[in-house]
């Protein structure tokens, strides 16, 4: 799956984080962020501007993401079912 891409929005290369899961046994301590870090030090390495982290409405990864200053809302996304 392609992670990396020129937004046509912006016109920079960005990533996109679609999932971040973690092990119950690691979900204590900064597990969650130290990972974050890394992403974003991989994407810095990778020349990307920005990084698009996706969290369901709810969970813990929404909550951290609103926690920190450094992390912005910037889109909404509504799910529609069939069902």
């Amino acid at each position: 799956r392609r992670v990396l891409f020129r937004s046509p929005h912006y016109g920079k290369k960005i990533a996109n984080v679609e999932s971040l899961f973690l092990a119950n046994s690691h979900r204590r301590g900064n597990a969650g962020t130290r990972l974050m870090r890394h992403i974003e030090a991989w994407v810095k390495q990778e020349q990307c501007v920005a990084v698009l982290y996706n969290a369901r409405a709810g969970t813990r990864l929404e909550r951290l993401l609103n926690a920190f200053s450094r992390y912005k809302r910037t889109n909404s996304v509504f799910l529609w079912s069939a069902s």
